[in-house]
């Protein structure tokens, strides 16, 4: 449920802050379920907002450095 509110809650002006909060709420093991999360329920079905997205992705490889390869896989 964080997880859903973060990513609703998210914005140009807090990316920073939202990466950091879904850091200290995912554990490494985690990174797959995001990964897939972002491809499938996002970025899919929201493409007013994939620039969004990708900004945020930007914050979020920067605390959870696995990240990127497991989107890429997705």
């Amino acid at each position: 449920d964080r997880i859903h509110f973060i990513f609703n809650n998210v914005a140009v002006g807090n990316l920073a802050a939202k990466a950091k909060e879904m850091r200290e709420l995912l554990e490494d093991e985690h990174e797959p379920y995001l990964a897939r999360y972002i491809v499938v329920k996002r970025a899919a079905i929201e493409p007013n907002f994939q620039t969004l997205y990708v900004s945020f992705m930007d914050a979020l490889v920067s605390v959870l450095p696995g990240l990127l390869d497991s989107v890429l896989r997705e």
